[in-house]
């Protein structure tokens, strides 16, 4: 009686604590090894997003799935909330930018109850191979929108500790490792959207192995963004785009601030009217005033993984106007640059 007691005992522990390891000796091999310690770089697997048994294979794939977290909110006194995920299902057509999918994207559903109803998302991996990505999401506060595939809401692949990697996509976003092989191999990494300053735009997520989704914190709350302003109506002088014989010229109204990337007035349309296209290199021109601050050439690049890291290009941000960016660093501090009705840009595509 005493040894079946001891094993309730056991048993409801690990229950309610949601900790005890359910490795099996090969998984574990498995999630020891996918950490290197002399180049500090890991390997982070689709299962550690899903929860699913790993077999410590370096590779991405999709595999059939049916799990479910169960994810607590840091600084919050209730029970965790179930997090539910399924497939691979595949959509009929590829109405996104990931070029590897073909003509059909395959993804996971993943489902969860707000107090606002269901939330309803669609993931599968990333265009730049690095990530997992929504493409699809739909619940009650802002029905159903779909996603183009270029940013990153998982990371995946090869990262180091402290990696910092952003993404150009409708919102740019970006992922930075908090902690890349905490206890029990579990993975912490903060993801923002834009500068990171509206409420549920920069949270950090823990992921743990045969687990899943098991945390959330939240780095803006109400209490953080403050009080809201009264509305003031304003104006700023700014030069409006123009393309003459293949010569785009604009202005510099904003810089995203957080990453260090300069924002353009240049909308995208212009480009094509320049016949520029996705792969070419670009004279890019930057003056504050009279005075040149940049006359360099860059590449016209569809994401950041496209370029090592530390190395610059011309990209399409959210807004759909040009900016100009470092992989990994800040593009304005290094080359000294500031936004406002004094500050133009120029391009043209190279000889």
């Amino acid at each position: 009686m005493k040894q079946y007691s001891k094993l309730f005992l056991v048993t409801f522990l690990c229950v309610s604590i949601s900790g005890c390891a359910r490795l099996t000796t090969q998984e574990k091999v498995s999630w020891d090894n996918a950490y290197d310690s002399s180049t500090k770089e890991r390997f982070i697997p689709v299962e550690l997003f899903t929860g699913l048994e790993w077999d410590g294979k370096h590779e991405l794939i999709l595999k059939e799935v049916s799990t479910t977290a169960c994810a607590s909110v840091s600084g919050r006194q209730r029970p965790c909330d179930n997090i539910y995920v399924t497939g691979p299902f595949k959509t009929a057509i590829n109405n996104t930018s990931i070029e590897w999918a073909g003509n059909e994207v395959s993804y996971y559903r993943r489902t969860f109850s707000v107090r606002g109803g269901q939330v309803e998302s669609f993931f599968t991996i990333n265009n730049s191979r690095d990530g997992l990505v929504r493409i699809y999401d739909k619940r009650k506060k802002w029905g159903a929108r779909t996603y183009n595939g270029l940013g990153s809401k998982f990371p995946l692949g090869y990262w180091k500790q402290g990696e910092v990697r952003s993404y150009a996509s409708r919102r740019p976003t970006s992922i930075e490792i908090i902690e890349l092989d905490g206890p029990n191999h579990c993975l912490t990494f903060r993801w923002i959207i834009g500068v990171g300053k509206g409420r549920n735009s920069d949270n950090n997520y823990t992921f743990c192995p045969d687990r899943g989704f098991t945390n959330i914190r939240h780095n803006n709350t109400v209490e953080q963004v403050g009080p809201k302003l009264p509305a003031i109506v304003g104006s700023l002088a700014h030069q409006q785009a123009t393309v003459n014989n293949g010569i785009i010229k604009g202005n510099i109204p904003i810089l995203d601030r957080k990453l260090g990337n300069v924002w353009t007035n240049i909308h995208q349309d212009s480009l094509k009217q320049a016949g520029i296209k996705l792969g070419d290199t670009l004279c890019v021109l930057v003056k504050e005033g009279n005075i040149t601050k940049l006359n360099t050439k860059l590449p016209y690049l569809a994401s950041f993984g496209k370029v090592a890291v530390g190395e610059p290009l011309v990209y399409v941000n959210s807004l759909l106007n040009v900016s100009f960016a470092l992989n990994h660093a800040n593009f304005s501090a290094k080359h000294h640059i500031a936004a406002g009705a004094q500050w133009s840009a120029q391009i043209e595509q190279c000889n």
